[in-house]
This record gives structure tokens, C-alpha cells and sequence, in this order.
């Protein structure tokens, strides 16, 4: 997914090993500014919605683009979350709890 949003909008993402992600060069953050403020207000609340609940910007636009299902950037966008719980176990309280509402207020919408 990285690679192709790279090619898609021409920048230089990367990828990191840091909790932090990857240093962004400014010609990126401008290029992703420049192409959202192409979108008027509605498109911009519906990507708003995307980016907060998948949790990155670049699975949003790849639903935007079609280069992704919902159910693609659904699980990608959880697929650290779910190597965790493999490898350590659920926390009930906080895993439970996210996935129902997650899994039903995303995929229920009209993408």
C-alpha cells in the first residue's frame, strides 16, 4: 500500500520501525495537502471519518481511489492490533469493546 501511494502521488513515504512512523518529507505533506484541499467540505468529512477510525491517511486514500476494499483497509488497518492479541493475548476490556463498534460504524457506511 505504500509503495503504491508513493506512486500515486508522487512523494516519498518510507516505512519505520518507530512507534513515531516514518519522517515525512515536506514536499509529501504538501503534496497530501495540496490534493485534500481539492475536496469540498462533505468529501473532506467523509475522509475525516475514514482516517479516524482505519487510523492513516494513506489506507483513507486508498479507499478514496478504489485501490483498496473496505474490507482490505478494514484489516490492514488492524493488522498490528491483531498480531498483538496473537501474541500476547486479548485485553478484554479494550479489544472487545473497539471491534464490534469499529467493524459496524465503518463497514455499515455507503462506501
Amino acid at each position: 500500500v505504500i509503495e503504491w501511494a508513493e506512486k500515486r502521488y508522487n512523494v516519498v513515504i518510507g516505512s519505520s520501525t518507530s512507534i513515531m512512523g516514518p519522517t515525512l518529507p515536506q514536499s509529501t505533506k504538501d503534496t497530501f495537502i495540496s490534493h485534500l484541499a481539492s475536496y469540498n467540505s462533505w468529501a473532506l468529512q467523509g475522509i475525516e471519518y475514514m482516517i479516524t477510525q482505519l487510523k492513516s491517511l494513506i489506507l483513507s486514500m486508498s479507499l478514496v481511489d478504489k485501490h483498496l476494499t473496505v474490507e482490505q483497509a478494514v484489516l490492514l488497518s488492524r493488522l498490528e492490533e491483531e498480531y498483538q492479541i496473537q501474541h500476547w493475548g486479548n485485553v478484554e476490556w479494550a479489544h472487545d469493546y473497539e471491534r464490534p463498534g469499529f467493524k459496524g460504524g465503518f463497514l455499515d457506511k455507503p462506501w
